[in-house]
This record gives structure tokens, sequence and C-alpha cells, in this order.
């Protein structure tokens, strides 16, 4: 897109359908701009890679968010099962449209890239930037947390244990809800050296 067409788009000169998708385009530059910053700040640039995806791929997938298919509702978003061609079932988290909750989706966002890897959490698979705020797409886990801690027949090893506590202890440095700030990886990497000496 030119900038000439984007100043155009801007100063709203064009109407009807292009005035629709010159809004998801501005957008998609302006909370992918976001993105790459908080993706550089949590990460320092080594994340997990993720997709994008479109606000029709997601309003497909969720039969346009039909309420049927919500699984959590949240003062600020709500969580919606849904189905991607090709990928199978998902969970979609659109949040409410205020522009006060761009900045918690996009931390939201860089963080989950970061940690996806982490196998005791549920992974990043995308987002959509095309809406005024982004919506998350995650991989959808079957069954619930109390049926797979408390119905396994074999206990867990300590050694694992200890790894998985160490692996959430992580996530939580991580955490989405934290407030965000310029030392806070090192804090944990701090934390988790004075734990490992003992």
């Amino acid at each position: 897109m030119s900038s000439k067409k984007l100043i155009t788009c801007c100063s709203g000169t064009e109407r009807t359908t292009s005035n629709k998708s010159s809004r998801s385009e501005i957008s998609s530059l302006k909370n992918g701009a976001l993105l790459l910053e908080q993706l550089i700040r949590v990460s320092n640039g080594d994340y997990n890679l993720f997709c994008t995806f479109t606000e029709h791929e997601l309003k497909q997938a969720s039969k346009d968010y039909d309420q049927d298919l919500v699984c959590l509702v949240d003062a600020n978003y709500r969580l919606f099962q849904g189905v991607l061609k090709k990928r199978g079932p998902v969970l979609i988290k659109k949040t409410d449209e205020h522009e006060e909750l761009v900045e918690y989706c996009i931390r939201e966002i860089a963080i989950a890239a970061y940690v996806s890897s982490n196998m005791n959490l549920v992974k990043l698979l995308g987002c959509c930037l095309e809406s005024k705020v982004p919506i998350i797409v995650f991989e959808y886990a079957s069954g619930n947390l109390t049926d797979y801690l408390h119905n396994k027949k074999e206990l867990i090893p300590w050694r694992r244990r200890i790894r998985i506590a160490a692996q959430i202890a992580d996530a939580i440095c991580l955490s989405p809800f934290r407030q965000a700030t310029t030392s806070h990886p090192q804090t944990c990497e701090e934390n988790k050296e004075r734990f490992t000496r003992r």
C-alpha cells in the first residue's frame, strides 16, 4: 500500500467497502508495530514463530462468534472454541474493543510467543492484527486440569515434577498480568540462579 493511499484512507476520503478494509489495514500496521516492539522488549527477539490470521478466518472458525461456542467469559474478553481449516480445534480469545486493552493484548501475544515452547502451557498458534484490539488464537487443550492431574494411574517422578514447577515459575515470571519493566527478565534469571545454587 503506497503512502499516498494510506494518507487518503486516514483522511476519510475513501468510503464504502474500501473504508472497512483501510481500517483493518491501519489496525494491522499499528498493532504490528506495537507487537514487534513488545516481542523485542519481552524476548530480545528470541521467540517462537506464530501465524497471523484474518478476521474473516476467525469469524468462520467461531461461526461469527456464536455465543454457544463461548468457553469462558471474563470482564474484558470471551474465549471461543472454534475450528480452523487445516488446523483443527482452537481457542479464540476475543477482547472487548476498548483502546486501553490494545497494549495488554499485544503484551500477552509477545509473552505467549516467548513461552510457547513450554510443553506445560497452552501454545500460541497466532493472532489477528486486523481488528482494533488483536484477537489471540491458542491451541485447544482437550479435557480439564483436574482430570489430568487426579485421574492418571501412574505417578509423575519427582525430577519431572520439579522440572514442571520450574517451567511454570518461568512462565509466571513473564505473566502478562504483571507490570511491564525492562529489567523484568533479568530479575527472573537472578532468581533462577539463586535457587539452582542451593
